[in-house]
């Protein structure tokens, strides 16, 4: 087991001062009231997902409640400002259902949990509320990022899932959900509550002068069109379809450049496919970014032809900053939030109407950009209401449940 907090070495020293470091602050807790809440997500990347759970840590950040996150297969490669902790496990697999529920009731039963947050697409949430429960964690909340498996393993992840929910299903205490898709997708039958994907709508306000210092500093014209593509490159956000449509679009019209933001598996596939096409020089990876509000503001249109989705956060976004998005059918109509023009798809349309649609949306102009993100805070995806509603449940519920175990 790869258990660590940090860095820490696995030495007997190391984990006397573990120890009293837990005592100490489990002694600050006992004194302040602190409602102790642990993140919990199978894999740490650069995801929606992992954004929203960060987000919502700093957000929470208060006297009040005490965050820490833990991934189950990987490390956290970045400063949360909390604790953290990472593999727990090398190499798990889906159905090595016995090793997880003994590895995670052992790390839970290590502190003094009052919340449990589940991150999940699949039904190993499930399995991670059990052994929460069994580990005495009072509150089980499980969160559905996502609509569907994909289409790696995609039934026996089905059947696994269905048989994970068939006898977990009631170790947990709440079932939230990105979406009314999301949520009907892993708790069918079941009443679960909407969570909204919050963003600092304020900070992807359309700027019309970062947009021209960011397209010089790229090396973009004002006569370029810009098509963006801003998600993890791997299989589920389709990269490929979204080349594709920009190879398409630059036939029709030369002056259309692509700019991908995001890093992932299918970087060399992106590489390979430009070289192939020969558009090395239109094509522009700039990987990971924490500044992606400029490049939204660069770009004019945003493509996001997903094979399957919850609901964004970068479609959120790009709402936010009055960026015209054309997406594949295959994600929520509920991203349709009214900030900028969003179209959805099918998929089996072919790249050339993609790509005439994308270039009908960027001959509409930007006008209008500058107030978008008010229509996303109107909507209530802006992170103070978003994450005050989440606190406030945290602070609620611990105290019921503090209620309930001692009228036991």
């Amino acid at each position: 087991m790869g258990r660590r907090w940090g860095q820490m070495r696995s030495s007997s020293r190391t984990f006397q001062t573990m120890q009293l470091r837990l005592a100490f602050r489990q002694e600050l807790f006992n004194r302040f009231e602190m409602t102790k809440v642990l993140h919990i997500v199978k894999k740490w990347s650069r995801g929606g997902v992992e954004k929203f759970v960060e987000s919502l840590v700093t957000y929470c950040s208060s006297h009040e409640i005490e965050s820490s996150v833990v991934s189950v297969d990987s490390a956290i490669n970045i400063d949360l400002g909390c604790e953290q902790a990472g593999p727990l496990l090398n190499g798990s697999r889906y159905l090595e259902w016995k090793r997880v529920r003994k590895e995670l009731t052992d790390f839970f039963s290590a502190d003094s949990y009052d919340i449990v947050h589940i991150h999940t697409n699949n039904g190993l949430g499930f399995l991670y509320a059990h052994a929460a429960r069994k580990a005495g964690i009072p509150r089980r909340i499980i969160h559905s990022h996502n609509s569907n498996f994909g289409s790696d393993f995609r039934l026996a992840k089905d059947v696994a899932t269905r048989l994970l929910r068939l006898s977990y299903r009631h170790d947990a205490t709440d079932f939230w959900a990105c979406s009314q898709e999301a949520g009907a997708h892993l708790f069918p039958g079941d009443t679960f509550q909407v969570v909204r994907n919050g963003i600092d709508t304020k900070k992807y306000r359309f700027d019309e002068s970062r947009r021209n210092e960011t397209r010089a500093l790229l090396g973009f014209s004002q006569r370029e069109c810009i098509m963006g593509f801003a998600a993890s490159l791997i299989p589920a956000k389709n990269i490929k379809k979204a080349f594709d449509v920009f190879r398409a679009a630059h036939f029709k019209n030369p002056c259309a450049r692509f700019l991908v933001l995001g890093d992932g598996e299918q970087m060399d596939l992106l590489r390979y496919m430009s070289e192939c096409a020969g558009l090395e020089r239109e094509v522009v990876c700039l990987g990971y970014t924490n500044e992606v509000e400029k490049y939204y503001d660069a770009m004019d249109v945003l493509l996001a032809p997903s094979l399957f989705e919850g609901l964004p956060l970068n479609l959120v976004e790009a709402q936010a900053s009055g960026l015209p998005v054309l997406a594949s059918d295959a994600i929520t109509e509920e991203v349709c939030i009214g900030g900028s023009p969003l179209v959805r798809i099918p998929l089996s349309v072919s790249d050339e109407d993609w790509a005439s649609y994308a270039l009908r949306l960027i001959a509409k102009g930007s006008d209008g950009r500058h107030a978008a993100f008010e229509a996303i805070d109107q909507a209530g995806f802006d992170a103070e209401s978003s994450f005050a509603a989440v606190e406030q449940s945290y602070l609620n519920g611990a105290k019921l449940a503090e209620q309930r175990s001692k009228s036991k």
